[in-house]
């Protein structure tokens, strides 16, 4: 989440809808204030085309979907409206019934950690990601050094990590039923 935030004092999601329907640029809904999502790289777009690319080959013909960077997501329990760099959603597709273009849940999702957004996005997005029942996998993905951490949830509902850092390693998101191979997610990205 950016620093930069709205000057109003609070606002309803019916207020946020309102102005990111007309907004140049996306912004992040949570708990009434509204904050500017920061701009992104060429290395974090790559990683996340690649990435998209690799999941929606996968899923082609398949019931679930791989969508990308300007999907919204509506985390209620949370009161926070987002955009992952990546998700995935498998049927039945929710949408909110306030903000008919959010879903309601996702099986994957996949954030590019930059330094303004890295802690947020290991810590406090992810527990509000956890409150959809959906959820089995969340990556994070360096983009300055390989290195992708892998949570998924087993089937006691405990968090597990991993972490991989070698260019032949391969991550499995089986609630999916697909892989995602380092060297694929950091094709084209020198170091």
């Amino acid at each position: 989440m950016s620093a930069q935030r709205k000057h109003q004092t609070s606002y309803t999601l019916e207020e946020y809808l309102e102005f990111e329907n007309y907004a140049n640029s996306r912004h992040e809904f949570f708990r009434g204030e509204i904050y500017a999502m920061a701009g992104t790289t060429p290395r974090h777009n790559i990683i996340c085309l690649n990435v998209a690319a690799s999941l929606r080959g996968q899923l082609r013909g398949r019931p679930c979907s791989a969508q990308a960077m300007d999907q919204r997501l509506r985390v209620d329990a949370a009161d926070l409206t987002t955009y992952p760099d990546i998700l995935v959603v498998c049927p039945p597709e929710r949408l909110s019934p306030t903000d008919r273009i959010a879903l309601l849940d996702a099986t994957v999702i996949i954030e590019v950690l930059s330094p303004s957004t890295a802690r947020y996005d290991q810590t406090a997005k992810f527990d509000f990601y956890c409150y959809l029942d959906s959820l089995r996998h969340y990556v994070l993905v360096e983009q300055n050094s390989v290195e992708v951490e892998h949570r998924f949830k087993t089937e006691n509902g405990e968090w597990i990590t991993e972490t991989f850092t070698a260019w032949e390693d391969e991550i499995e998101l089986s609630a999916i039923d697909c892989r995602l191979r380092v060297s694929e997610v950091y094709e084209e990205i020198e170091f």
